[in-house]
């Protein structure tokens, strides 16, 4: 898949992401998902490489909805890959064009204020307001109607090591939530977003 990004990027997408999704399905399969950024689940991380790559994604989307394609798209919000484009501004120009093709969005408190412009009111890193969580994703879903499924996670920082861990998804119209994880030793942070985007997809 890092092959395919490679390419899309020095082809300009066109012609092969045509063909990726076109005729042959994704990669050959049933158009069932596709992760905006091709490489992995970090689709804000791929847009902000370049102002090539921010074309790239919106234009790999619109070719994969064309085709029926399950779109699905992690926020991931870095400021300093940004600050080389445009910073929050270049961020929520490319990623409110995005959000208007996404299937299945994915993101956490500051990835949706820095990249669609959506606040968490009352919210604080060692209390979260859970109604805010709510009446911001509902925002979304109202600003972009083809959503189908947002999904954030819930972090509680008790100290560096020790964090209370949970999830909220919007789907159908309704509020779901996870199982509360408290008091959760953590060895390495490194992946935990990209494994929760993943059994979400899932």
């Amino acid at each position: 898949m890092r092959t395919a990004t490679k390419v899309l990027v020095g082809m300009g997408c066109g012609l092969l992401v045509g063909a990726i999704f076109g005729e042959a399905g994704f990669l050959g399969v049933a158009p069932i998902a596709v992760i905006a950024s091709f490489a992995n689940s970090n689709g804000g991380i791929y847009a902000a490489l370049s102002e090539k790559s921010c074309e790239t994604v919106v234009d790999a989307i619109k070719i994969a909805k064309k085709y029926g394609t399950i779109v699905s798209y992690d926020l991931n919000y870095r400021p300093s890959m940004w600050s080389a484009i445009g910073g929050i501004e270049k961020a929520q120009e490319v990623n409110k064009e995005v959000a208007k093709y996404v299937d299945v969005m994915i993101g956490n408190e500051e990835d949706f204020t820095a990249c669609l412009g959506f606040d968490v009111d009352g919210n604080e890193l060692k209390k979260l307001n859970l109604e805010g969580y709510e009446r911001m994703i509902n925002n979304v879903v109202e600003k972009y109607p083809n959503l189908k499924m947002v999904a954030t996670t819930l972090r509680e920082v008790k100290t560096a090591t020790v964090n209370d861990w949970g999830a909220i998804c919007w789907a159908e119209g309704r509020i779901y939530n996870s199982k509360r994880y408290e008091n959760l030793e953590i060895l390495d942070r490194v992946g935990g977003g990209d494994s929760f985007a993943s059994g979400l997809i899932y």
